[in-house]
């Protein structure tokens, strides 16, 4: 990636948040726009829970591998900010009237829950404390020069080819590349569904 291009990210979730560190880190002048806080939503409230195995069979199988291998990775390069750690990991199911307990249950449990099976591991699975890990991955970004800033995207600007250059926010203001960065970069995974129906391009992936 070349050093200097602009990259503006909309929304500062676990996504953003990774694009915003994995950019900047590499050079880019990365931009996250949120218009509530870091973790704020889904990103903040969610299980934390991380599988290398769970989606295999599928087409993410090896995406999914990789990401359980990057957890680690971030998780010793950043000093474990956000309480990364192996486990095993086990379904099962409650019940209202306390009668689940079954055999082989676990002394940490309710009586109204029995474990079905186990799902993983620590060699397969481990968790993370999720707003922590989102808001932890942000500071590394912005360590690495990456700018926070607030604010409501209502747009996508295009330049007059169609190429996505910009974003508006909903004070008017438009936070684009420089016009004479080629290689401008707009990213938005918070909406990217809706910028893919609507036949939007993002340029320099």
């Amino acid at each position: 990636m070349s050093s200097g291009r602009r990259i503006v990210i909309c929304g500062g979730g676990a996504i953003g948040a990774a694009i915003a560190y994995f950019t900047s880190r590499r050079g880019a002048r990365s931009t996250v726009i949120d218009r509530h806080a870091v973790a704020g939503a889904a990103s903040g409230k969610s299980g934390g829970f991380l599988a290398l195995d769970w989606c295999r069979g599928s087409p993410l199988d090896r995406l999914a591998r990789r990401s359980f291998e990057l957890h680690a990775e971030l998780s010793a390069e950043l000093g474990d900010p956000w309480g990364y750690r192996r486990l095993t990991t086990y379904g099962g199911y409650a019940a209202e009237d306390d009668t689940a307990r079954a055999a082989g249950g676990r002394p940490w449990l309710a009586d109204g829950v029995a474990i079905t099976s186990r799902l993983g591991s620590p060699e397969t699975t481990a968790h993370v404390e999720p707003r922590t890990f989102t808001t932890g991955l942000m500071h590394a970004a912005q360590a690495h020069g990456a700018v926070l800033r607030h604010g409501t995207v209502v747009d996508l600007v295009r330049s007059p080819s169609g190429a996505v250059r910009g974003v508006a926010l909903a004070g008017g203001e438009i936070v684009e590349r420089r016009r004479r960065d080629r290689n401008g970069t707009v990213v938005d995974p918070g909406c990217a569904l809706a910028a893919a129906a609507g036949g939007a391009r993002l340029q320099g992936t």
